[in-house]
């Protein structure tokens, strides 16, 4: 359950930043932050799929590596402490679950081919005599 905690702060952080700038005209003055916490989010999400189904890694790449991108750019702004302690608790675990994805792609052997994916979900009926 810890370990979820950032995702959960990453949940409040959005609807702290979109109360506290609703009413402000400029956009570009709250858009980035509200950009990287929905890309954490959205990480987050791709990263729990793993607890289902741990093959395929290419999506929780992708959202990880945008939303470390994301928060990079934001974390030099001026926010408050908590909001960066939530973004830095982010990167290091994105970048660690990364190149724990990254690291267990490499480790198939070279030539072969990973074995078949089973679609449990499909109803083949049975061969009639």
């Amino acid at each position: 359950m810890v370990a979820m905690l950032p995702g959960f702060a990453c949940c409040l952080m959005l609807v702290y930043l979109y109360h506290e700038n609703a009413n402000n005209p400029v956009v570009a003055a709250f858009a980035w932050p509200e950009l990287a916490m929905v890309a954490a989010i959205l990480a987050w999400y791709r990263l729990a799929r793993f607890a289902f189904q741990p093959e395929g890694c290419t999506l929780p790449c992708w959202f990880c590596l945008l939303a470390m991108a994301l928060q990079l750019t934001v974390l030099p702004d001026e926010w408050g402490t908590p909001f960066r302690l939530v973004l830095v608790s982010n990167l290091l675990w994105f970048g660690l679950h990364l190149g724990q994805m990254l690291g267990s792609m490499t480790d198939a052997p070279v030539g072969e081919e990973p074995p078949a994916e089973q679609d449990g979900g499909s109803f083949t009926p049975p061969e009639q005599e």
